[in-house]
């Protein structure tokens, strides 16, 4: 299953987009628990779904959601996560260098 597969506007979004519906939408996640989730900025979420809103046609997250029921993206959206076809579209966390200057920096009595 591609992008091709899903219904018009749908299959007009980025991968990454249809990460960000995935995960923001079809899960229900908050923008911040969606920035986790994909490593990236709450930022970058809310850009995401700003262009997401536009190429959809639509103003609101209801008229988002209800777009999602009526074309039939939203079950296409779950069999591809379902498949796992969205987990390679995701950042790898970054990685933490340096985590035992922070505990060198801690009180000293």
């Amino acid at each position: 299953m591609t992008n091709a597969s899903l219904p018009v506007p749908f299959a007009l979004l980025t991968r990454r987009q249809l990460c960000v519906v995935a995960e923001r939408f079809v899960q229900g996640r908050t923008v911040e628990k969606t920035a986790r989730v994909l490593h990236i900025s709450p930022a970058g979420v809310k850009k995401h779904t700003q262009r997401i809103y536009e190429k959809v046609g639509v103003t609101r997250l209801v008229q988002l959601v209800h777009a999602l029921h009526t074309s039939g993206a939203y079950v296409a959206l779950l069999a591809m996560a379902s498949r796992g076809l969205l987990r390679g579209f995701r950042r790898k966390p970054p990685r933490m260098e340096g985590r035992g200057e922070a505990e060198g920096r801690k009180h000293r009595g």
